[in-house]
């Protein structure tokens, strides 16, 4: 059994830092619901939902996303960072359902040309999801031949095997700090909130995430030697 990396392990490197960006103001929001009409999905919510509201999201397949997330990363300017586990594993239904959803971020081609997602998923899920965001990327590129930079969609599925266990989810947007009590950009169908307006490079939120990547990257070239050659 391969022990996970320990600090010491993992080589130091200077954060990447954005262009100077103002930063939302603070704002916490629960995501919406559909209603018992089944008609469609209510805005963010910026209080605790009623009960009725979460009977209503928990039952609906998939749930509401929060569109608060889905318009920050269609106005993205730099990068779009993502560290969720559980990124790709939806609370019901195939990895797909979330494959769709997080896809749906990024259809209206951001200006960004760092996307990293740092998630898990088995070993027959990563090869599709890596295939159908490589094409992704593609797309993206090819009907916006005018962008000075080309989108770069990377997703490394090491997060399980770091040395501690990153239980909330969080995501960086330019120079924001996004924090998710439950699967980012509200996917997942229980009753949890989202926080943004928090200066990324200023929480520490930029280094810890480069550290986690060259950490996840480490882990990939350690599988990738052990691997037989054929």
């Amino acid at each position: 059994m391969k022990l996970p990396l320990t600090l010491s392990q993992i080589p130091s490197i200077e954060p990447s830092v954005p262009a100077e960006r103002q930063v939302h103001e603070k704002a916490i929001y629960w995501p919406g619901h559909v209603d018992f009409r089944g008609d469609e999905p209510t805005p963010d919510l910026s209080a605790f939902p009623t009960f009725a509201a979460m009977k209503a999201r928990a039952s609906a397949r998939p749930p509401s996303p929060l569109a608060a997330f889905a318009r920050a990363v269609r106005d993205a300017q730099d990068r779009v960072l993502i560290i969720d586990r559980f990124l790709f594993t939806p609370e019901h239904g195939s990895a797909q359902v979330n494959i769709d959803a997080v896809m749906a971020w990024f259809r209206t081609g951001p200006a960004v040309s760092d996307v990293r997602l740092l998630t898990s998923a088995s070993g027959e899920e990563q090869t599709e999801i890596e295939r159908q965001f490589s094409e992704l990327a593609k797309l993206i590129n090819s009907n916006q031949l005018h962008r000075a930079t080309r989108i770069d969609i990377r997703i490394n599925f090491n997060l399980k095997d770091l040395i501690y266990e990153i239980h909330d989810r969080f995501a960086i947007i330019d120079n924001e700090l996004w924090h998710f009590g439950a699967t980012v950009g509200g996917l997942h169908p229980g009753l949890s909130a989202a926080s943004r307006g928090w200066a990324a490079d200023k929480h520490g939120a930029i280094a810890f995430f480069d550290c986690a990547w060259r950490a996840a990257s480490m882990v990939t070239q350690r599988h990738d030697k052990g691997r037989p050659r054929v």
